[in-house]
C-alpha cells in the first residue's frame, strides 16, 4: 500500500507534541500541534484555525479534555524556559484561561479522572526534575510526588490497573528516563504506594 501525504503544515520548528480531538464540538477532529513556543490548531486539511504563542516558554507537551463548564474542550500545556516551567490552560478558541509558574520545567501533561473524590477531570503533569503533580481544573496543585533523584518524567497514563473500586479506582503510570536506565511506576491514591518495575525492551525503545 502506497502512502501519500494528504496535507501538510509547516511550523518552522520541531513538533514536540500532537493530538487529534474535536475541541470545538463541530463533529470533526482538529489537529493540535506544539512546536517551539507555539500551539497550532488545524482543521482536517491542515488549514490553520488559530495559534497561541507562550512567548519564552517552549511547549513540551499538550493534552485536551473537558475541564470547565464552557463549550468545547480545553487544552493543557506543559512548558519550559530554562529550568523553570509553566502550566497553561487554553479554551477551545485559543484564549488563555490561566497559567501557573513552577520552579521545574514541565515535560509531560495528561488529563483524566484520577481522584473521584473531586468532581471533574484532573491534570497530571510531570517535570524534568523527578516530580509528578496532580492539579485541579483551576490549576491548584493537590499534591506532588517524587520519582527519584536524577529522573525526568517522560510519559504518563491514567487507568484502572488494580482491583480497587470506589472513589480511588484509577492509578497513574509514570514513565521516566535517567542517564543510565528507564523505569515505569504505578501510583495509587487508594493505597498511597508505588510499585516500580523495569520497562520491557519494547518500552525502552524511546
Amino acid at each position: 500500500m502506497l502512502l501519500e501525504a494528504y496535507a501538510n503544515f509547516s511550523t518552522g520548528f520541531l513538533v514536540d507534541s500532537l493530538e487529534a480531538s474535536d475541541i470545538n464540538n463541530d463533529g470533526q477532529n482538529e489537529i493540535l500541534a506544539a512546536s517551539n513556543s507555539d500551539v497550532y490548531v488545524l482543521n482536517s486539511t491542515c488549514g490553520l484555525i488559530w495559534n497561541y504563542d507562550t512567548g519564552a516558554y517552549v511547549v513540551n507537551s499538550l493534552y485536551s479534555g473537558d475541564l470547565t463548564a464552557d463549550d468545547g474542550e480545553e487544552i493543557v500545556l506543559g512548558t519550559k524556559s530554562g529550568s523553570n516551567g509553566n502550566y497553561y490552560l487554553l479554551n477551545s478558541t485559543g484564549g488563555l484561561l490561566w497559567n501557573r509558574t513552577h520552579s521545574d520545567a514541565i515535560s509531560y501533561v495528561i488529563v483524566g479522572e484520577f481522584d473521584n473524590l473531586n468532581s471533574g477531570l484532573e491534570i497530571v503533569g510531570g517535570t524534568e526534575n523527578f516530580k509528578v503533580h496532580l492539579l485541579d481544573s483551576a490549576g491548584n496543585i493537590y499534591w506532588d510526588y517524587s520519582t527519584g533523584s536524577g529522573t525526568q518524567v517522560s510519559a504518563l497514563a491514567i487507568g484502572n490497573l488494580s482491583e480497587d473500586t470506589g472513589n480511588n479506582a484509577n492509578e497513574i503510570v509514570i514513565g521516566t528516563k535517567a542517564p543510565s536506565a528507564q523505569t515505569t511506576s504505578r501510583y495509587s491514591t487508594s493505597t498511597a504506594s508505588r510499585q516500580t518495575r523495569p520497562l520491557t525492551s519494547a518500552l525502552t525503545a524511546w
